[in-house]
């Protein structure tokens, strides 16, 4: 909602108003922004999300990690594959979850300040919380850095950065000492220890914010009201330093009160030792100076962060969904029933591909007749002189003989025979279109429509059979995440872990296959019915044996499905080899790349291969600009990564980012000029481009507690609304006045003016056929004999003032918004006149 986005957002509004789109893009994009468009962190603002380099095994390539317990305490307002836009390093990507990351500090409404410690800790005190003082770590890869050539930005100091710093102590001065110092987090004292005989700083852990008070305030903390061996006591005045501070600490009647470790690390750092304030800068130089320990800024710069559009796993349909490619014209109704059509009258038209079954001296839709079983023809007739062709082109007029016209069609006849070669019957509405888009009119085989009605499936304009989901990506996993076996994963070739042990236990991480994807649940099992679908069609259609024979999702591990993008016409064989409980499809990130994808939120299909070799057609597709796109007209078996976009060659795939690297961001480098992090660039065309992509950080979880976000689960945009507001307000780094203002400005008031406007340009509708009027009839009905009714009316205008009336009686909006939203009421009350009981009475003046 902020900058160019802002910006962006309003001018597609004013495009919509300009067109009186009252239900299309403005009411649309109206509920995606207020529901789904939560700000979860302004740029550069105290609290929000501290920028953390690196990547897990489900981040990078436009994927960002946060820890998992943000999304519980936020009320789910982000999910897995939820669509987020960053204002570092100036992208879109998708939310994925990593529980090593640092967690939120939360005041609670007791007035208690708590570092939450895990999923189930914020689980626990959710509903107790009333500020979220620090959102924690927003993890982002070097990658993503390389890929937009953004300046680094320097890094706070993480566990990581102090591990290298170390690392390079111990290779200096005790070369043959163990590393196991490094495989632990230390504790206090010998965080103390080791800062004191390595001088490096003290570890991440144990550090505080210092670098966000100031001077002053810090002389304000040196004055506490009593020092004990466990506890410091504070004078109430002194909370918001604390807060700054990100200081777990306890509130009493009187005072407030550090204990234990919180106690033990001011008391090491501050009263240990005299403070002096001579010739030193900043807090942390003071502390550094005073007590001997090195103290480095623990925060960096904090990332903006605006939730995009949420994450998506549906069946992809046409609009309106359809069970056949069969043209059913207006006789069809609202509904495109091909049975209300045949039922209509004896005689139905439809403009259709020119075959005929000479035998029968029937049109016909198939290769072979529904009734004879006879090899049906093509016949073409010259515009011209009239003479029956047996080609497209009459060489005596020297024309093109069209290949299709209206005319008369047994629907009813050719039902039948479909109902009883495939032993099912029909159920209304059997949909079909209202006529076709390819160029010669050629139509399905109607019995494909009736497997599908059965198995409740739709097809799309191809002919296949299609499921959405966003695009996530994914470079190892656990047996346990995907519920798969190990016995069946063997069977796969997944013979060993990521560490070349042999595989035993669903919970060894093990890297993934290139081409292998992890599916929805939910896409397993519309697949599942797919497979059904395509085993009753060779049987029964074509006459040969089943392909799948699969009774459940278990039994789709292991088959080849296509990965196809909107936009393009290659599809890309992958492989199935288990399911999440998530609304997004997991794949490697040269699997995603080959679609040309980048996996920023996209949202692409997946189909049974079988389905596409078996039903797709080409002839189906329109001859238009852009008819061949979205279509498998042609099919990568292999994925080759040096093939791949340039995006994926920039996909980091090293165990550590070295110190070299932290150093650098202190450089104000660009991410181009770092040499010192690999990337698949460097392995392309050898062996190690195909498999070895380690990644930084571990994490042992895909998802939440929940697999949808709330702008997915929630009915009304009111609530959605209101939840976004609710968080708004419960974020110490978002500014709720700010974010009201931006949504009434930019969408509430343009879609108000916009649909008031179109009130006075809209068409009329029959309630009935659907056929639409630009204006009403001298008859005043539809030419079938059906009333019209508007496609605007006043409480589509009025749909969000009453909720735009609220916002600026309660928040902060200035008086020029106030002013306009009931400037706008008054405008509304002129078109329509006043609404019964809006007459003011004397009582109101009281």
């Amino acid at each position: 909602m902020y900058g160019l986005e802002g910006w962006e957002w309003l001018n597609e509004l004013k495009g919509a108003v300009q067109t009186g789109d009252d239900e299309g893009a403005s009411a649309k994009r109206l509920k995606e922004v207020i529901a789904g468009r939560s700000v979860l962190s302004l740029p550069n603002k105290l609290g929000g999300f501290r920028l953390r380099y690196g990547r897990s095994c489900n981040t990078g390539f436009a994927s960002v990690g946060v820890h998992p317990v943000v999304a519980e305490i936020l009320h789910h307002t982000i999910a897995v594959g939820t669509q987020v836009k960053l204002d570092v390093p100036s992208k879109g990507a998708t939310v994925a979850f990593v529980d090593t990351i640092e967690t939120p500090i939360v005041r609670l409404k007791n007035g208690n300040v708590v570092k939450i410690q895990n999923v189930e800790h914020g689980i626990r005190i959710k509903n107790d919380i009333d500020k979220i003082i620090h959102l924690g770590d927003i993890l982002i890869s070097y990658g993503d850095f390389l890929e937009n050539n953004s300046q680094l930005f320097p890094s706070g100091y993480v566990e990581e950065y102090w591990v290298e710093e170390l690392r390079e102590k111990l290779i200096k001065y005790e070369p043959n000492s163990g590393m196991e110092k490094l495989e632990k987090t230390p504790s206090f004292d010998e965080a103390l220890e080791i800062s004191l005989n390595f001088k490096i700083p003290l570890h991440p852990k144990y550090l505080y914010y210092w670098e966000q008070i100031s001077v002053d305030e810090l002389k304000e903390i040196l004055q506490p009201t009593n020092i004990a061996d466990d506890t410091i006591t504070y004078p109430k005045k002194h909370k918001i330093i604390l807060e700054k501070l990100g200081v777990p600490h306890e509130v009493s009647e009187d005072d407030l009160i550090l204990r234990e470790m919180e106690a033990r690390i001011f008391y090491e750092l501050l009263f240990a030792n005299p403070i002096k304030f001579e010739n030193q800068n900043t807090v942390p130089e003071i502390i550094s100076e005073s007590s001997g320990i090195k103290i480095r800024p623990k925060f960096s710069i904090s990332i903006g962060v605006r939730i995009g559009r949420p994450e998506k796993a549906a069946a992809r349909q046409m609009k309106p969904p359809v069970h056949t490619l069969f043209p059913v014209g207006e006789k069809g109704g609202m509904t495109r029933d091909l049975l209300k059509a045949s039922n209509a009258s004896s005689d139905f038209y439809c403009n259709i591909f020119h075959r005929m079954c000479k035998n029968c001296n029937e049109p016909s839709i198939s290769i072979n007749c529904q009734k004879c079983g006879n090899r049906t023809s093509t016949d073409y007739v010259c515009p011209v002189c009239r003479s029956d062709l047996d080609a497209p082109y009459c060489q005596k007029c020297k024309k093109k003989a069209p290949t299709h016209s209206f005319k008369p069609f047994p629907l009813k006849q050719k039902i039948l025979l479909a109902q009883e070669k495939m032993g099912i019957r029909v159920q209304e509405p059997f949909k079909g279109v209202m006529e076709l888009i390819n160029q010669d009119r050629i139509a399905e085989p109607l019995e494909k429509g009736l497997i599908r009605q059965s198995l409740d499936l739709t097809v799309f304009k191809d002919g296949t059979v299609r499921f959405d989901a966003t695009n996530s990506p994914l470079t190892h996993f656990k047996p346990s995440w995907i519920g798969t076996s190990v016995e069946k994963l063997r069977e796969l070739g997944y013979t060993h872990d990521a560490d070349g042990n042999p595989l035993t236990s669903p919970d060894q991480i093990v890297e993934i296959r290139m081409q292998d994807v992890i599916i929805p649940f939910e896409s397993g099992r519309y697949l599942v019915q797919t497979c059904r679908y395509i085993d009753i069609e060779l049987e029964k259609f074509y006459g040969k044996s089943a392909f799948y024979n699969v009774r459940n999702i278990d039994d789709l591990v292991g088959h080849l499905v296509i990965g196809l993008a909107p936009h393009t016409s290659v599809g890309i064989v992958g492989r199935i080899i288990g399911y999440t409980e998530t609304h997004v499809c997991y794949g490697t990130p040269n699997w995603h790349s080959a679609k040309r994808r980048d996996a920023d939120g996209d949202a692409d299909s997946i189909m049974l291969l079988m389905d596409a070799l078996l039903n797709f057609s080409r002839q189906f597709l329109s001859d238009k600009i852009g008819g061949l796109m979205d279509a498998p007209l042609l099919i990568q078996p292999i994925v080759l990564p040096h093939e791949s976009q340039p995006q994926a060659h920039n996909f980091e795939v090293t165990k550590k980012l070295p110190l070299e690297f932290f150093e650098s961001t202190f450089q104000g480098k660009k991410a181009s000029e770092i040499s010192c992090v690999e990337i698949i660039k460097s392995r392309l065309e050898t062996n190690e481009q195909f498999y070895g992509y380690h990644y930084t950080h571990s994490t042992s979880t895909l998802t939440t507690s929940r697999s949808r976000s709330a702008y997915s689960t929630l009915g009304s945009m009111l609530d959605k609304f209101d939840m976004q507001i609710r968080n708004a307000e419960l974020i110490n780094a978002v500014d709720a006045n700010e974010i009201v203002t931006n949504v009434i400005t930019t969408h509430l008031v343009p879609d108000i003016i916009g649909n008031l406007r179109a009130y006075g340009r809209q068409k009329f509708r029959c309630t009935a056929c659907g056929r639409k009027y630009r204006r009403t009839p001298l008859l005043q009905h539809c030419i079938c004999g059906n009333n019209l009714i508007q496609t605007i009316t006043r409480p589509s205008i009025e749909k969000y003032l009453k909720l735009a009336k609220r916002l600026v009686e309660k928040y902060e909006v200035g008086p020029y918004l106030r002013g306009r939203i009931y400037t706008l009421s008054d405008e509304i009350d002129l078109v329509f006149g006043k609404r019964k009981g809006d007459q003011l009475l004397l009582t109101d003046y009281e």
